[in-house]
């Protein structure tokens, strides 16, 4: 029989002590024994889709940074506390279309793979399936990381979101940049070099992150070795897709052939044309080339730093953050695999991790 004790302020106090370290340390063997059970399988043939609830993450406060491993950015999205990884690509580079398929992979073995988001939309999307259809010839020859993302995902049942915004509204918007920086360069007494150097600063910033990945975690030696067969499909898939560019760089070679050669029609070296100038007009087509050098790299460097990087995005992350809404309403699978360009990837975790308002 247990003897009565007084019930003092004292006896109170220390009872309350003794179930508040008890609880934490409950708590700490459950947390413990949670991220143990999250660990990965050894094989993937271990996956199944049938929900456990051991395999919910515990709840912790969203982290405010990302951890990089390599060319993959894993985070916590500041509003939703989705786990988001996103995997930097170079389109079409055997390398990076091994990693996108990868990652995809592991959040399935992990049982945590709710969705995954590929950067195209349906305009492109559509044309891809419909010209290179999986199992296809041409598939085989222009393979490529999101379908081999979006496949991968598919054997799970996993959700495909595309993550971009319509290439229609990509293509207005250069056109608009391409306009107003013209129109700027030829007025920079109403502010218009500083509104460029001001997006130029802007869209560099889009490309660094202090907790990012850098250029080494891009440059790898896999990547490296495989990028002369992304530098080949790459622009042959656009050729043959969008016929009317291939007439037209066709076009351009054969204007660009008529003028350099002589009026007799022999093509003139551009050493021996140089070398038959004078000092004063070899200075003018030195300084020429160099104007239009600048010219052209301010022009194109403002409309992709800021058309093609900073305000795609933001429309990024904003989808990705609504894919992840649809994954909090899930119980147990709660990650979301995001196919990226490298150049997106420091830019959109810095807006997941760093902004509630996208």
């Amino acid at each position: 029989m247990i003897p009565s004790q007084p019930c003092s302020l004292s006896n109170i106090r220390n009872f309350v002590s003794t179930a508040v370290e008890a609880m934490c340390s409950s708590r700490s063997c459950i947390a413990t024994l949670l991220l143990s059970t999250l660990a990965p399988a050894a094989s993937l043939r271990a996956v199944t889709r049938t929900p456990v609830l051991l395999r919910r993450p515990p709840i912790t406060p969203p982290a405010l940074h990302a951890s990089a491993e390599g060319a993959i950015l894993r985070c916590r999205d500041l509003k939703t506390s989705a786990d988001v990884t996103l995997v930097g690509t170079m389109h079409y580079n055997p390398a990076s279309i091994e990693l996108a398929r990868t990652a995809v992979l592991d959040a399935a073995e992990r049982g945590s793979l709710t969705a995954v988001m590929i950067e195209s939309c349906p305009t492109r999307w559509n044309r891809t399936l419909t010209e290179q259809p999986a199992g296809s010839l041409l598939r085989k020859i222009f393979d490529n990381e999101m379908q081999a993302a979006a496949e991968a995902g598919e054997e799970f049942g996993a959700e495909l979101v595309l993550a971009d915004q319509p290439i229609e509204d990509t293509g207005r918007r250069l056109g608009s940049l391409l306009s107003l920086t013209l129109v700027q360069l030829l007025t920079p007494w109403k502010g218009g070099w500083t509104a460029i150097a001001d997006d130029f600063s802007a869209g560099l910033s889009e490309l660094s992150a202090p907790d990012g990945i850098g250029v080494t975690d891009l440059l790898r030696a896999d990547v490296l070795l495989s990028s002369p067969i992304a530098l080949v499909r790459y622009p042959v898939a656009i050729l043959a897709r969008y016929p009317l560019l291939l007439g037209f760089f066709v076009g351009a070679s054969a204007v660009s052939g008529y003028l350099g050669s002589g009026a007799d029609g022999a093509a003139v070296d551009e050493a021996t044309r140089l070398a038959m100038l004078d000092d004063g007009e070899y200075l003018r087509e030195v300084a020429a080339a160099i104007g239009f050098a600048i010219l052209e790299t301010v022009v194109l460097g403002r409309v992709m730093l800021v058309g093609l990087i900073e305000e795609r995005n933001f429309v990024l992350a904003r989808n990705i953050r609504r894919a992840c809404l649809g994954a909090r309403r899930r119980r147990g699978a709660r990650e979301v695999v995001v196919i990226l360009g490298a150049a997106h990837l420091n830019g959109v975790q810095k807006l997941l991790t760093g902004s509630r308002i996208v």
